[in-house]
């Protein structure tokens, strides 16, 4: 159960990260790019996405992240 508790921990501390970004660009014109795959992708989507594996790695350094946005680290 310990593992839970600091699981969750960690995925707060990523959504606290995460947060002033969306507020940032939530409802601004941002320019929107297509992926290799035609996907959309923003730079608001790479600015969390990038906040987010930052919290991941300080602190579960042992885990990877497989992200939409800059693919694998730490895998």
């Amino acid at each position: 159960m310990a593992d839970l508790d600091r699981f969750e921990t960690v995925a707060q501390e990523m959504l606290e990260a995460a947060r002033p970004l969306a507020r940032r660009y939530f409802r601004t014109r941002v320019e929107v790019e297509r992926k290799a795959d035609h996907s959309p992708v923003t730079i608001a989507d790479k600015a969390i996405e990038e906040a987010m594996t930052e919290v991941l790695k300080a602190r579960l350094p042992e885990h990877g992240c497989f992200g939409e946005e800059h693919g694998k680290t730490g895998l």
